[in-house]
């Protein structure tokens, strides 16, 4: 229950579909639910984050030259350096966090889940208003593609933070290469003999 009373259902799909279809409706209102929560959180604190520092670099960014203009801040390099460093902290707290990314990919995981929700949703309409003597057992169908398509959505997460992680072995390869490269290019500046 949210401040201001009941909260809205986290999706809302037609009744018809609730009503006749009820244990699919309820598979997929449980599988949303579980995990709108988490990603409503994350996309709004990823979202606060990110345009909260990405404002204090921007302010500061414009601040800056302006010391640089006044005589009374030129000889402040105290100042000058604590602005610098506050604009450098900014930058580089927004990109370790990847707060710009999670809000990203959480709002494009929103759109997908709504996206395939309409799509189970007629889907089952469809189902309601045909007149196939087996129609349970396609809704549980249609209901179990979509559950693992509404799976695959909700793990981008996951896969976008494993995507960004580079096992020992790859950094190890990367930094031979490096040596490797470095090596050839002195080997091939210095003269012949």
């Amino acid at each position: 229950m949210g401040i201001f009373g009941e909260r809205e259902p986290v999706y809302i799909w037609h009744q018809t579909v609730s009503d006749e279809f009820k244990e699919c409706s309820d598979v997929v209102h449980r599988l949303l639910t579980t995990h709108y929560g988490r990603s409503h959180f994350l996309a709004r604190t990823s979202g606060i984050w990110f345009r909260l520092f990405g404002t204090v670099e921007v302010c500061l960014s414009v601040v800056l030259p302006l010391l640089f203009i006044y005589q009374e801040t030129q000889t402040k390099t105290w100042l000058l350096a604590t602005v610098s460093v506050a604009i450098s902290l900014s930058t580089s707290l927004k990109l370790f966090w990847g707060w710009h990314e999670g809000w990203w990919t959480y709002r494009a995981q929103k759109v997908a889940i709504r996206r395939e929700i309409s799509e189970w949703e007629l889907s089952l309409l469809d189902l309601h208003f045909s007149a196939a003597p087996d129609r349970e057992s396609k809704a549980l169908e249609v209901t179990r593609e979509s559950v693992s398509r509404l799976f695959d959505i909700l793990n981008t997460e996951h896969e976008e933070l494993l995507r960004q992680i580079n096992p020992p072995e790859r950094v190890i390869d990367a930094v031979n290469q490096s040596r490797q490269a470095r090596d050839t290019r002195s080997a091939l500046q210095q003269p012949p003999v």
